[in-house]
């Protein structure tokens, strides 16, 4: 398998070869009906769909960890929607699974947080909850001096929505996840 960039696997569009990538991954989806990733580089993204091995990786394979996968190039045709690059017929070779340090998270503002549009690094965030907290993600709206983020979830949701209030004050840490629907604020 020929070593590229992300851009490259997707410029080129050739299915018959398979290629090796390198990158870090995002949106780890391990269930029934799915099971893959997003793997990006420095160049671009694509998404890999079934891995054959995944499952012998599923431990390792957190965001922020990087992959190093063979696989060949396909476009996913879905009727109604724009076609849509991946990776498929993947085998892992080598996985590094990141490890976050607490103590070097840093603080930003919301604005900040917002503009850095960094699916990878963990940021602290702190501020107002100014909307009602919906008990099965505990998801909310969080506003501070330089504007208002929409939190999804949180861990241990179940635990924490009894204790996250409308108008109280909370600081998380947290990655900033790819908007998957719209939602009218």
């Amino acid at each position: 398998a020929e070593a590229v960039t992300v851009a490259e696997f997707l410029r080129r569009a050739d299915n018959t070869k398979e290629y090796l990538l390198e990158g870090k991954i995002s949106r780890v989806t391990i269930s029934d009906k799915f099971k893959g990733f997003d793997l990006a580089d420095n160049s671009g993204s694509v998404q890999v769909v079934f891995p054959k091995n995944i499952d012998a990786h599923k431990d390792k394979l957190t965001e922020g960890s990087t992959v190093k996968i063979r696989g060949k190039y396909k476009l996913y045709k879905k009727t109604g929607k724009p076609d849509t690059p991946e990776m498929v017929d993947g085998t892992i070779i080598e996985v590094q699974t990141y490890v976050e340090d607490p103590s070097k998270v840093v603080q930003i503002s919301v604005a900040e947080f917002i503009s850095k549009a960094d699916k990878f690094t963990t940021y602290r965030l702190k501020g107002k909850v100014v909307s009602q907290v919906d008990p099965a993600k505990c998801s909310f709206d969080l506003k501070d001096e330089s504007g208002t983020i929409f939190v999804y979830s949180v861990k241990n949701a179940g635990e924490w929505a009894s204790k996250v209030k409308k108008y109280g004050t909370v600081t998380l840490r947290g990655k900033r996840s790819e908007e998957r629907f719209s939602r009218n604020a």
